[in-house]
């Protein structure tokens, strides 16, 4: 839950302050090497939880778009194809 609140503050920051989108994803990438790296190697307590909380909330911010761009050019991949295919069809029954 605080890794998923933590995530929308930071899409909303980034929606409101318009950073660089590159230097917002190489840091958010960043923070999620640095944070599953603490989280490994301390000792479970608050500090570890926090870390991994941090790292959950990174790995939203990275792989959430990612997604949806694959999505995206699932969608359109799948309508090129059904163009191609009406014109296949049209073509065949025109002969």
């Amino acid at each position: 839950m605080l890794s998923g609140v933590l995530a929308l503050l930071e899409v909303l920051a980034f929606i409101i302050w318009r950073p660089s989108a590159a230097l917002l994803a190489a840091l958010a990438i960043a923070l999620l090497v640095v944070s599953v790296f603490a989280a490994t190697r301390l000792r479970p307590g608050l500090v570890r939880d926090v870390m991994w909380i941090i790292a959950i909330a990174q790995g939203i911010v990275v792989v959430i778009p990612l997604v949806v761009t694959a999505s995206l050019v699932a969608a359109l991949a799948v309508g090129v194809l059904l163009i191609v295919a009406l014109v296949v069809v049209a073509a065949r029954w025109r002969v």
